[in-house]
């Protein structure tokens, strides 16, 4: 172990900064599924592609938690198939009774019966849909927790490649056919084959011959729903690929609308998303097309069925084999053993597109997460002295052109650097790096002479506060927005104090609410500016020993620009500071200036050293100073005229 850092445990807490997560309201079952991770890049496996064994066992694990309540669901929808069956047989012996002079009849004894068959067969049924469907509910809460849980957690290479509007139609849509396959496609399929098994045994009782007639339609209309179920798993997942498509359409217009509106791209984008729309159609008439295949097929099969074993029974009856109290009966039984086989097949059916909905959940759930506690060494001090090194550090995106190339530097503890650099050069790269959203390919990074790949993710990210180039309000209050991440509670007087840093408490207090204003999507309409002021608070609420601002000043004017500047001088001493940004100005007085070009580190110094160089920076502060010369001379210009 390294001298000059501790032990990382993670089941003990390590100060009280420790952000600790509310517990998930899962079943415990469910919160470590053990779904084996089939997503392999290479194939790129889809999910009509995975064996039906292979998606049913998967289907079947989620019940482990809620196995005796439904059983019990699926035991009550089973005896009201008994029921049933015994109401059937017991017409059957009234209608006899009737028609035998010779016999008793006992006509309100077989109505009591009767109508105790009728209430128990109803109370079954009504118990057991409704035990299912809480069932159903349970493992869809579940699941959606899962889900939102998983996405929190995995990698940022996930998400960068991951279309938020497929993630959308997962969480959703999908889970709820998850949903129904419990509640309804499962039990009703249980029921069916329950049903089946119980009249053919009233059936064999009644005449063995015609039980063995009704035999030969099951077999065919389950082979004929089995072909079936192939094609409607194949174009179903087309048509959810396309809805996916469909509903990320809609969100990024939704949350482009401004530039769309500028660009006067309203046509154009009502074009392409009718094309959507059609292809949707298009898809949705190849499902419609491979489930009413089944429909004309079986309406045929079980009415041929149904023909035969009405003549041949009736044929039975005049021969006097049977009864006409036995025809009637038989002639029931008949029908609740065709009939429900056909539900059988549309179960099915749908249960195949349930199927196909489950694994597109459950190929996210067994992604791998990102291991954020994984580590075995922590700074020696809490929070950490702010010492940053970058050693031959080389890193490149999945699938792209090396990001950086054997970038080295160090960052003293308080130092503040700020980092230059074109469009391009890999400046908020350095950043993913050190918040170890993505862990460099080769070369080091030290934290504290702590290689960065030994200290926990969770660590860095409580130690360290990036201020993002884009800022995100959630749909909350001012203040919760500030207090987001903070680990104890926040007075108000804290939340001020780093507004006032920031210059935007002013701003604030202006509302009507102040601090109570709802933003985000639903509440006030704040600047670019404002914004980026409001994370910047964020930010200096959290009291990190390391703070990095990703160009996060791009929207603010120059004067707010330089008091934020000189209050956070004043309120950061000792702390290390990077800052991105695009404007010589605002790294004049820092203590070293990173110059990036093509990913690599072409220059290092302070202003007074790089001035007097030839380069990138000299060349930029002249850029930026013939600019400034230029708008002066403009503006005396106008105010002379």
């Amino acid at each position: 172990m390294n001298g000059r850092g501790k032990p990382f445990n993670p089941d003990k807490p390590q100060t009280q900064r420790t952000n600790a997560a509310p517990p998930l309201i899962i079943e415990q079952d469910l919160r470590e599924p053990e779904f084996e991770s089939y997503m392999n890049p290479a194939t790129e496996t889809k999910p009509d592609e995975i064996p039906v064994s292979k998606q049913l066992a998967d289907m079947f694990s989620l019940l482990k938690p809620y196995r005796f309540k439904y059983g019990f669901a699926l035991f009550l929808r089973l005896m009201a198939n008994v029921f049933y069956t015994a109401l059937v047989l017991n017409i059957g012996q009234f209608v006899d009774s009737l028609m035998n002079p010779a016999a008793e009849l006992r006509v309100g004894y077989f109505v009591l019966r009767l109508l105790a068959l009728i209430a128990l067969q109803a109370l079954c049924t009504c118990f057991g849909t409704i035990q299912g469907a809480i069932v159903g509910e349970k493992i869809d809460r579940s699941l959606r927790d899962l889900f939102f849980d998983r996405t929190q957690r995995l990698t940022m290479a996930f998400h960068s490649e991951s279309n938020t509007g497929d993630l959308i139609q997962r969480a959703t849509s999908d889970v709820d056919e998850g949903r129904r396959f419990f509640s309804d496609h499962l039990p009703g399929i249980a029921r069916v084959l329950f049903q089946y098994s119980t009249n053919l045994y009233a059936l064999w009782r009644i005449d063995p011959t015609i039980a063995l007639i009704s035999l030969i339609i099951g077999p065919m209309i389950l082979w004929f729903a089995l072909f079936t179920l192939q094609k409607v798993g194949r174009v179903y997942e087309d048509y959810q690929n396309r809805e996916s498509r469909i509903t990320s359409d809609v969100q990024e217009n939704l949350t482009g609308i401004r530039v769309i509106k500028a660009f006067n791209q309203q046509n154009y984008e009502y074009a392409k998303f009718d094309k959507l729309l059609e292809e949707k159609y298009q898809s949705g008439k190849g499902v419609l097309a491979a489930e009413n295949l089944f429909w004309g097929g079986t309406d045929i099969l079980c009415s041929v069925q149904i023909l035969v074993s009405l003549v041949f029974s009736a044929c039975l009856t005049v021969g006097g084999k049977i009864s006409v109290g036995d025809f009637i009966a038989a002639m029931a039984c008949v029908n609740l053993i065709v009939w429900p086989i056909r539900t059988m097949g549309q179960l099915i059916v749908r249960a195949s597109r349930a199927m196909v909905s489950m694994q597109r959940v459950i190929m996210i759930i067994a992604e791998t997460e990102e291991p954020l506690d994984t580590g075995d060494q922590l700074p020696a001090t809490t929070p950490p002295r702010g010492k940053i090194e970058f050693r031959n550090v080389t890193f490149a995106y999945p699938g792209s052109k090396p990001t950086l190339k054997n970038v080295s530097f160090t960052v003293e503890p308080g130092q503040t650097v700020g980092i230059l650099g074109l469009t391009g050069s890999g400046k908020t790269t350095l950043f993913n790096l050190l918040l170890r959203y993505y862990d460099c390919q080769q070369g080091q990074i030290f934290l504290d002479d702590i290689e960065l790949a030994r200290i926990p993710r969770t660590y860095l990210r409580r130690e360290i506060a990036v201020v993002d180039q884009e800022p995100f309000l959630f749909g909350r209050t001012i203040a919760e927005n500030i207090a987001l991440g903070a680990d104890r509670p926040i007075a108000r007087d804290e939340i001020e104090a780093a507004a006032k840093i920031a210059a935007i408490h002013d701003v604030i207090v202006g509302f009507e609410n102040g601090y109570e204003t709802t933003v985000g999507e639903r509440g006030v309409t704040l600047s670019g500016g404002q914004k980026q002021r409001m994370t910047i608070a964020r930010a200096l609420l959290r009291d990190p020993q390391v703070i990095l601002f990703d160009d996060a000043t791009s929207a603010i004017d120059a004067a707010t620009e330089n008091r934020i500047n000189e209050a956070l001088a004043r309120s950061t001493r000792r702390k290390t500071i990077l800052s991105v940004t695009h404007r010589v100005q605002s790294v004049l007085t820092a203590d070293l200036i990173l110059v990036m070009k093509n990913g690599s580190l072409v220059q290092l110094g302070t202003h007074q050293t790089l001035s007097h160089e030839p380069g990138l920076y000299r060349e930029m502060l002249n850029v930026q100073a013939q600019i400034e010369n230029e708008l002066e001379d403009e503006l005396n210009r106008e105010t002379e005229a």
